[in-house]
């Protein structure tokens, strides 16, 4: 295979895996109003799963299922300069998102591994779970906004901006 092919491949899967996860928390949501309303026995642990299925997507979708030059952005001022100067103003604004990012990243990684002491009241899930997702986001997320640096150094550029 190759690369473009194994990234197709990748983002397939992702997606299958956003979609379940979507899916798993839409159910629950329906599932807990149909026991509460209808049946008249409401399901606690519905909510915690739903929360866990949604947290978790938000940071792994996050992380690697959408394009940086997707996220919301405030970009009032970035639409106005230039190409070159988005092209500076992105190579900064990366740069410093990096470096706050990294910087950042052994607190989370100690706090994940902290937060394995604590579970949820209902299904007992570790809060690790949540912080482990998140560190997931960071790091990639740095990952990402340096591998974007390095392709506005490189000819093309001006497709990135």
């Amino acid at each position: 295979m190759k690369g473009r092919e194994v990234g197709r491949l990748a983002q397939k899967i992702l997606d299958g895996i956003y979609g379940t996860l979507f899916a798993m928390m839409f159910l629950m949501f329906i599932a807990a109003i149909l026991f509460r309303y209808v049946l008249n026995d409401p399901i606690s642990w519905s909510i915690e799963f739903s929360m866990v299925c949604f947290l978790v997507m938000l940071f792994v979708t996050g992380a690697l299922g959408i394009p940086v030059s997707r996220h919301i952005s405030f970009n009032i001022v970035y639409a106005a300069l230039p190409q070159q100067g988005r092209r500076i103003f992105t190579i900064v604004a990366n740069l410093v998102g990096a470096a706050v990012l990294a910087v950042a990243t052994p607190g989370v990684y100690e706090i994940s591994v902290f937060q394995d002491r604590q579970a949820t009241p209902i299904l007992h899930i570790p809060f690790s779970v949540f912080y482990f997702a998140f560190a997931l986001f960071v790091v990639v997320f740095v990952v990402r906004l340096i591998v974007t640096i390095v392709q506005l150094f490189r000819p093309g550029w001006r497709e990135r901006v």
